[in-house]
């Protein structure tokens, strides 16, 4: 029963480790596109953070396949990120274009928050790969 309760931690954190090496790689590239094209090009929120997570989007689902973070479900990558997106532009838009903020500690601030809730969501949804529960 140890030895099966340590062998579980350990896939576990190197599950963790995987996702977030992921994650920390395309929060930095989806801040600096957002900084890049709404503060320094001058673009509106909605429209600088969509095109920024369109291309997280797409670099992200391939980097999870190569280091074999997530199944290779696409639909159900679209499904699941498109909900974060969604949640991504919303909250950009709030903060740029109706309170006014610079999109840097926004962009800081939804992603981290994104980025957490997305974990949770695809070991919900059994999206990460070797998430198989026992019931």
């Amino acid at each position: 029963m140890k030895d099966w309760y340590l062998s579980t931690v350990s896939k576990e954190l190197d599950h963790f480790i995987r996702f977030s090496i992921v994650g920390a790689v395309w929060t930095v590239v989806n801040i600096a596109i957002m900084w890049l094209l709404i503060d320094v090009l001058g673009l509106a929120g909605w429209l600088g953070s969509t095109i920024g997570i369109a291309v997280l989007y797409i670099g992200r689902y391939y980097n999870y396949l190569w280091l074999k973070v997530i199944e290779p479900k696409f639909w159900k990558y679209v499904y699941a990120s498109g909900l974060f997106s969604l949640f991504m532009i919303a909250g950009m838009t709030v903060a740029v274009d109706v309170l006014g903020y610079k999109a840097f500690y926004p962009s800081i601030i939804l992603t981290a928050l994104s980025f957490i809730l997305k974990f949770l969501f695809f070991k919900r949804i059994k999206l990460l790969k070797g998430n198989k529960h026992r019931d």
